[in-house]
């Protein structure tokens, strides 16, 4: 039982043993490390990168589909920040891995692609001015911050033509009755 447990909440019990082997005053000396001891929850998700395998380095589709589903849910609920660079366990891991996939390898270059794949036509509405993208210098490594502002209501946020809203510290995608149910809520009905 006990390694269940563990297992289950190697990250948490990471992120604690982390923030609990630094002084009050590291966490409270730079806004991304706050955020990070705040840890993740409805407006706060961390991704260790954009799109790398965090196991083999290599370009995997799924790992951008997530950070995008977790961008177009922000615009559907409240708002959020996604931090790119750090681990589920809070620790910093920087863009390097995925600077390879970006035009020049620089944060220029990675910038330059989060706002055209933010921009594509995979998000409908276009969320132009709805997302900030900026960079955090850290001694550890770089971190990108992604502030997403929530779209109006009734306007309602479509990711690969569907919808995607945050439960919690997760993303989930809408289907049947508790699609309805939403946008019936969302538009005021």
């Amino acid at each position: 039982m006990l390694a269940e447990v563990q297992e289950k909440y190697a990250d948490h019990l990471a992120r604690c043993e982390r923030i609990l082997s630094k002084p009050p005053s590291y966490w409270k000396s730079h806004p991304i490390l706050q955020l990070i001891a705040e840890g993740e929850g409805q407006n706060l998700e961390f991704k260790e990168t954009l799109e790398a395998n965090t196991h083999t380095g290599e370009k995997h589709p799924g790992v951008l589909q997530s950070a995008l589903k977790t961008i177009a849910a922000y615009l559907n609920t409240v708002g959020g920040t996604l931090l790119i660079g750090v681990s589920d366990s809070g620790e910093i891991k920087g863009l390097d891995r995925d600077l390879q996939f970006c035009k020049h390898n620089n944060l220029d270059g990675f910038e330059l692609k989060l706002r055209d794949l933010v921009g594509s036509s995979r998000f409908s509405p276009n969320p132009l001015g709805m997302v900030n993208i900026s960079f955090e210098e850290l001694p550890e490594g770089t971190v990108c911050r992604v502030d997403v502002e929530p779209l109006a209501r009734p306007e309602v946020q479509h990711f690969d033509n569907n919808i995607y809203v945050r439960d919690g510290n997760r993303t989930i995608k809408l289907e049947g009755p508790t699609l309805t149910k939403w946008v019936k809520e969302r538009s005021g009905d």
